[in-house]
């Protein structure tokens, strides 16, 4: 008989009676049933400090989140099971023949280490530090080998509490266009989402002027006479007052960079500028790297001029702001105004802008598209954008246009739903 096995009866009938003995009518249904122990258990979470953790030490504290549908996979090197993790994060291995030396691990990118009943085990070193999601059965000091006593794993012992530390990605979006006469300035506004507490640097990799810096620092969706404008390298902490999103995920804040022309630039001049962030994580020395391109022409009287604010469409839409205020479930509207504010033509016209990161863009808000299109004539052009995480939108080819003529100009419309 196998000592795993037992069956379960299940007994239906219009008077009480037992498992056994006859009955006047009903249905009996009798069920094999697997008796397993729990073995190898633990849990992969969010290791991003939120509600007072300590981040990127790979412990679960505070009120750092479960990470479900992870695989964790376990091997002796001969026999390998697999296990997901469900909504809370927790995974389990149950009764299994392993051999003495068993590896637990996982294949996400970011792991800030492990734990072993709450206790430190394997850090990270990198930002993508393989060492740092496998964890060696009963190997408290992560040396990669059973020694000084480390007994490994012995059959029908229990090993509870090994766990996972991950970070999400940080996203810095988007790369933007722009047109400018000489002299003159240009700023192109950015999303920046850490991933985690800690550090950010901003810095110029490449270009030909001067650029400045403004960074919304308490990411209340309005840049303060303090916020900016900085010379580049700029750094500030990320903290724990960084606003999050109603899941617990750090909200998106702003970062703009301000391009300086200097006079006497030639017409159809070109200038790329590298812009990178650099985050360094919180109680480690890893840092990761992310950039974007802002492209600037330099134009002779044609200046392109944009301007962008926002309503409450929930609220019946009463006023067009700087800052848009709302609650989880409302839907506001942007609008993104766009002019030629020079003297001379300007031939190319394109506005992107992401969508902000604790939001979704709103589906056929605009009828069967995502985003309106006002052109200089009057005309309206329905953008189709699908569920796109930036609003994109080609002034001249939607239009029509060849050139947009001084003074001219016109808006674009879309709307999201705060998560």
């Amino acid at each position: 008989i196998d000592p795993k096995v037992s069956y379960a009866r299940f007994r239906f009938a219009s008077e009480p009676t037992g498992p056994l003995g006859p009955a006047a009518d009903g249905e009996v249904e009798d069920y094999r049933v697997f008796l397993a122990n729990v073995i190898i258990a633990g849990t992969a979470f969010v290791d991003d400090g939120l509600g007072g953790g300590v981040p990127n030490d790979g412990v679960q504290n505070g009120n750092e989140r479960g990470l479900a549908g992870v695989q964790v996979t376990a091997s002796d090197g001969v026999l390998t099971r697999t296990a997901t993790t469900d909504v809370n994060g927790a995974y389990a291995f149950y009764n299994t023949p392993f051999g003495p030396e068993v590896s637990v691990s996982h294949v996400l990118p970011r792991p800030t280490g492990t734990s072993i009943l709450g206790q430190p085990a394997c850090r990270a070193a990198s930002a993508n530090d393989p060492e740092a999601a496998r964890q060696l059965v009963t190997d408290l000091d992560c040396s990669g080998t059973l020694d000084g006593g480390e007994p490994g794993y012995q059959d029908g012992n229990i090993y509870p509490g090994y766990d996972f530390g991950v970070l999400q990605a940080p996203a810095f979006f988007n790369s933007q266009n722009g047109q400018v006469a000489s002299p003159g300035t240009i700023e192109y506004p950015h999303l920046f989402t850490p991933n985690t507490l800690g550090q950010l640097e901003l810095s110029v990799l490449s270009g030909s002027y001067s650029y400045e810096v403004f960074v919304d620092e308490d990411c209340n969706g309005t840049l303060s006479a303090s916020e900016g404008p900085h010379a580049l390298p700029y750094s500030f902490a990320i903290g724990p007052a960084w606003p999050r999103t109603p899941g617990g995920d750090f909200a998106a804040c702003e970062l703009k960079l301000r391009v300086i022309v200097p006079d006497g630039v030639p017409n159809g001049t070109r200038d790329e500028v590298n812009l990178r962030a650099e985050l360094s994580w919180l109680n480690t020395l890893i840092s990761e790297s992310l950039s974007l391109t802002d492209t600037t022409v330099i134009t002779t009287g044609g200046r392109l001029e944009l301007g962008k604010d926002v309503c409450n469409e929930t609220e019946g839409c009463p006023a067009y702001t700087d800052n848009g205020m709302g609650k989880p479930g409302d839907v506001l509207e942007y609008r993104i105004r766009y002019r030629n504010a020079g003297s001379d033509l300007v031939t190319a016209v394109i506005i992107q802008d992401p969508v902000p990161f604790f939001t979704d863009l709103v589906q056929n808000a605009y009828g069967s598209a995502e985003a309106e299109l006002s052109c200089p004539d009057g005309s309206v052009v329905g953008l189709e954008l699908g569920a796109a995480a930036a609003v994109t939108a080609d002034v001249m080819a939607a239009c029509g246009l060849i050139q947009l003529g001084p003074g001219q100009g016109g808006e674009l419309v879309f709307r999201v739903h705060i998560k």
